[in-house]
């Protein structure tokens, strides 16, 4: 079969991604038209094929590792493939009425690349919604609470900087932002209203000061920008 992988990325899918079928961390050539509506995938996800493929085959490196491991950079981005394609599998599982299936995925996901060796990041946010997706409030509101708190304190850092750092770091805090506002809708969506409610509030705060460093850095760049050089 011709495949290609997941981390190569579009550039290299030569404008076949419509024909492809995601069963790992592979994508197969299939003669099956199939555009995807979810963003985090491309073409179909062949659900049993990718399901044993995981669950039987898949070597995990001993990231569950009860000692200490160091992961470096690049291991540490396919952590964030795995991640990511395995939520895309739960989700095609679910969509398929196979919760049960898509639990035992995700339970597998957290069990295998666990916190204490693999950070959590904001490619966590796919595995909280595939969790409410499934039916398993309890581990989508657990690890909610754990990421609002990580970015929350990303966030607090961005806020402690000068304005005039802020335009260097000005995607990586929208996009915390983002994650923020995603995981407050998410529990609002899946009806978790006491969890929903305190993050919400949160939220709130976190929103006052970030507007207001967002203001300060547009004046110090204004200021700048109309300094008179001799």
């Amino acid at each position: 079969p011709i495949c290609f992988a997941v981390t190569t990325g579009p550039d290299s899918y030569v404008g076949m991604q419509n024909y492809f079928r995601l069963e790992g961390l592979a994508y197969r050539l299939v003669p099956i038209y199939s555009k995807s509506a979810n963003p985090n995938v491309s073409g179909t996800v062949g659900t049993d094929i990718m399901f044993k493929n995981v669950m039987e085959k898949f070597l995990w490196g001993g990231m569950d590792s009860e000692d200490p491991v160091y992961l470096d950079e690049n291991v540490l981005r396919m952590t964030t493939n795995l991640r990511l394609q395995l939520a895309t599998l739960a989700d095609a599982l679910v969509d398929e009425g196979r919760k049960d299936d898509a639990k035992t995925v995700l339970d597998l996901t957290m069990e295998k690349m666990p916190e204490r060796n693999v950070p959590y990041d904001r490619i966590m946010l796919p595995i909280i919604e595939a969790y409410y997706n499934a039916g398993d409030t309890a581990s989508a509101n657990a690890i909610t609470e754990r990421l609002f708190q990580i970015m929350d304190e990303n966030m607090a850092h961005f806020l402690s900087l000068e304005p005039r750092f802020v335009e260097k770091i000005g995607s990586e805090m929208e996009l915390t932002h983002m994650v923020l506002e995603r995981m407050v809708q998410a529990t609002m969506v899946h009806k978790q209203k006491g969890l929903g409610d305190r993050l919400e509030k949160r939220l709130s705060e976190i929103d006052e000061l970030y507007n207001a460093k967002l203001e300060d850095a547009a004046l110090e760049q204004g200021r700048r920008n109309s300094k008179v050089r001799f």
